[in-house]
């Protein structure tokens, strides 16, 4: 059976209206229902979805580079869905296993709380959180001790081997989300002031909804700073995101995992260390597929009002036509 692939940044601020001319979100919206439709075209078994953490669910009390949910749970920001996932517990076990047999080191979680970094594709393309057998993977990317992209990149190949060895009779699903070049206004924790370290430390707090609606309000007033231009917020780059798109395109692994760390924050803001969610995936898919396989750009464009340099790619192995 065969292994699809899909990356697309996560635009946590899509559904929120008046950020952006209606024009440019009908534009962004057509082109996940059009990744929607290539979901149901290809209709997953099981969905291995990367992504990392917004300072929602993960502390530095103890962070993981990489934490695979056996079980998880949907905290709701950002009009994402909340509650149980439905996990693929057995296959998570199983992963795990592999990943450790192949020298990748990685948490486990009975308990993990995700936020729109893992939940937010899964309601674009499932319509819920409870529809497909998921394997979520989270990856840290907000911390500045975040793993290499190398890495993301081994991590990404022991998953490619294990579905290839281990899931050859089930259709399997993985989706990235993340980047391109975006600067969430999240703290920087060695800039910070001891107070703003403590509570990175303990992390976040009980979710009530007045604080989840506080959040998104503090968030929704950067948006709209930073769709005028205004504000702190590093602008967005969109010829460092056409550079980096360019090399996914090429499926150049190697120069992607070789931009350094400070080039990548420096151009691109510290939202695009998320490039990690994107390497992961398409590491899978050349590990499945022996490097013989296509990367078919589908959409791009930099909107300020959402924080994002916006962009969908999917792959496949060369020679599969049961995709789109």
């Amino acid at each position: 059976m065969p292994l699809k692939m899909i990356c697309s940044s996560h635009a946590h601020l899509m559904d929120y209206p008046g950020l952006v001319d209606e024009i440019v979100a009908e534009e962004a919206r057509a082109a996940v229902a059009a990744h929607r439709d290539m979901v149901a075209t290809y209709d997953p078994e099981l969905v291995i979805k990367i992504g990392d953490d917004h300072a929602s669910g993960f502390g530095l009390s103890l962070m993981p580079p990489f934490t695979v949910g056996v079980r998880a749970f949907g905290v709701g920001d950002f009009h994402c869905s909340a509650g149980p996932l439905y996990t693929d517990e057995e296959g998570a076990r199983d992963l795990v296993e592999h990943l450790h047999a192949s020298g990748v080191d990685v948490s486990h979680s009975y308990k993990m709380p995700v936020d729109h970094g893992i939940v937010q594709l899964l309601d674009h393309y499932f319509g819920g959180i409870d529809q497909v057998p998921v394997i979520p993977i989270v990856v840290n990317c907000g911390g500045d001790l975040r793993p290499p992209l190398a890495r993301a990149r081994a991590l990404g190949e022991a998953i490619g081997h294990f579905v290839r060895d281990k899931l050859d009779d089930r259709r399997v699903l993985v989706v990235g989300s993340g980047g391109m070049s975006h600067d969430p206004p999240l703290p920087v924790f060695k800039d910070s002031p001891p107070d703003v370290q403590r509570r990175l430390i303990d992390g976040p707090p009980e979710w009530t909804e007045e604080a989840m609606a506080a959040r998104v309000e503090r968030v929704l007033d950067f948006a709209r700073e930073h769709g005028r231009g205004e504000g702190p917020l590093k602008p967005l780059d969109a010829e460092w995101d056409e550079f980096v798109l360019e090399l996914f395109a090429r499926r150049d692994l190697d120069a992607v995992c070789a931009i350094p760390d400070a080039e990548i924050t420096e151009k691109g803001g510290r939202g695009a260390a998320e490039i990690r969610n994107w390497v992961a995936p398409f590491a899978a898919l050349d590990a499945y597929s022996g490097g013989d396989y296509i990367a078919s750009r589908d959409y791009y464009r930099a909107i300020p009002g959402w924080i994002v340099g916006f962009a969908m790619m999917h792959g496949q192995p060369i020679g599969d036509t049961s995709y789109v």
